[in-house]
């Protein structure tokens, strides 16, 4: 039996764990001016020293979570805990229930397709949203309502594309539990859980991978928000916080430390709604519910998590290292791929006006300005701030009509355009010794040049990369 001095250690672990990750879960395309044509970093980019030093730390945390997990399972106190919990498990089925109907109620009533960033004016996406939690309400209907979750989330993915909503593959399996969970089988109503647990930690480890690929995104909301790091460096908060999350999710697919994990994130996500407010508890109250599943069941009981096949603890630990090492390799790439890939569609669909207008500004009362600043950032490469007056980045509306004090920028390296910038905070990757000149420049939606005087409203620094 543990002493009291190694229970105490676990739950200081837990922690630190959850102090780490407090501001980690937000949402990063519900809070930032994220767009598609901002440059994703390539693979080679990602891969710096830190990327392996911290996938080294996180395959240290997941074979100690082995251990830990073991440990756990023999706490009488947890044992306790369990026993209590499992007597409110056949409330799961009515607590995603809830958390879906809410989510479709909340976005119809809001004009969204299942979450935030999603606007629509389509009035069929908005009925049959209505009529999928109006179906939610009777237990014999559900399944249908499950289907309807299933083939609405399938539509996005065709609209918005797969890179983009993987971030909601939660979706999918909320969906199937729906669906599954009426079904007179045991063996079938007991796959939902899995499947459960599966997608929830999958949308984790995607949306941690993006905070890697578009580090530009999540700094924008750590830049106005700099308490979020707790004095570390910006950068290196990020991608710590990135592999955090990729080893939760990752925990919760092989269905490691199912209740304290499900416990430390649901505390977590609760916290992210106290700093980012209502629209991010709507966005995320399927997994909130979800969690609340994996508190009170744990693993079901009914199939056998990955874990459990093997018998051995030095089994159990290399099968989890392994397979995270493995996660990571397919999934990096991955994703690195298909933004590069998304990158050039969305420059290709939004070419640049051929007519090189200029914004003239002169006469105005408040005249668009910016002032160009470069950090050498700590790990890798440089970040370049961009401080504004009388202008508004505007990304949501790239390549409509123009409306005065409102576009993005443009990044140029020795005269050649390099990137559109669509927030002040930007990183640029290591470049070659030599001298450089960077040129920031004002553009307005429809992607002209403001000028002030037929002189154009932009900011040069020189750069020397020894």
């Amino acid at each position: 039996m543990p002493s009291l001095s190694t229970t105490k250690r676990i739950f200081i672990c837990l922690g630190v764990l959850f102090l780490i990750q407090i501001p980690a879960f937000a949402h990063v395309k519900w809070f930032s001016s994220f767009a598609w044509v901002d440059p994703p970093l390539t693979l080679s980019e990602v891969m710096t020293p830190l990327f392996f030093v911290l996938s080294l730390v996180s395959v240290i945390g997941i074979g100690s979570a082995v251990f830990l997990d073991d440990l756990l399972v023999r706490l009488p106190l947890y044992k306790t805990l369990e026993t209590r919990l499992k007597r409110y498990e056949n409330k799961s089925d009515l607590i995603i229930r809830i958390a879906t109907g809410a989510v479709l109620l909340l976005s119809w009533q809001s004009g969204t397709w299942l979450v935030p960033e999603l606007e629509t004016n389509s009035a069929l996406i908005e009925l049959s949203q209505l009529i999928l939690a109006i179906l939610i309400i009777s237990n014999w209907k559900t399944r249908y309502a499950g289907y309807g979750v299933i083939f609405m989330y399938l539509a996005t993915v065709f609209t918005y594309g797969l890179l983009h909503m993987l971030d909601y593959v939660y979706l999918f399996g909320a969906g199937y539990y729906l669906v599954i969970s009426t079904s007179q089988k045991k063996n079938h109503r007991a796959s939902a859980l899995p499947a459960l647990y599966a997608s929830v930690g999958f949308s984790l480890c995607w949306a941690a991978i993006e905070k890697l690929v578009y580090p530009q995104w999540a700094l924008e909301i750590l830049h106005k928000n700099p308490f979020l790091t707790m004095g570390f460096d910006s950068t290196f908060f990020l991608q710590g916080a990135a592999f955090v999350e990729i080893s939760l999710g990752f925990i919760l697919i092989v269905c490691l430390l199912q209740r304290p994990i499900a416990l430390a994130i649901t505390f977590l996500f609760i916290s992210t709604t106290l700093l980012f407010g209502k629209v991010e508890f709507i966005g995320h109250a399927i997994v909130h519910a979800a969690l609340i599943v994996f508190i009170l069941k744990g693993t079901g009981g009914t199939f056998r998590t990955p874990i459990t096949f093997f018998y051995h603890m030095h089994q159990r630990v290399l099968f989890s290292v392994i397979a995270f090492t493995l996660m990571l390799v397919i999934l990096v790439p991955w994703y690195t791929h298909s933004a590069q890939r998304n990158y050039q569609v969305a420059l290709a669909t939004m070419p640049e006006d051929p007519h090189k207008v200029e914004i003239e500004t002169a006469g105005l009362a408040s005249i668009p300005d910016l002032q160009l600043s470069i950090e050498k950032d700590d790990h890798s490469g440089w970040n370049l701030f961009i401080d504004t007056s009388n202008f508004e980045f505007s990304p949501e509306h790239c390549g409509e009509e123009h409306e005065m004090g409102f576009g993005h920028a443009h990044l140029y390296l020795n005269g050649e355009k390099v990137a559109r910038l669509y927030s002040p905070w930007y990183h640029l990757a290591d470049l070659k010794p030599g001298t450089y000149e960077l040129t920031v420049s004002l553009n307005g939606n429809n992607h002209g040049l403001y000028v002030n005087n037929g002189k154009a409203i932009a900011s040069t620094q020189q750069l020397v990369v020894n």
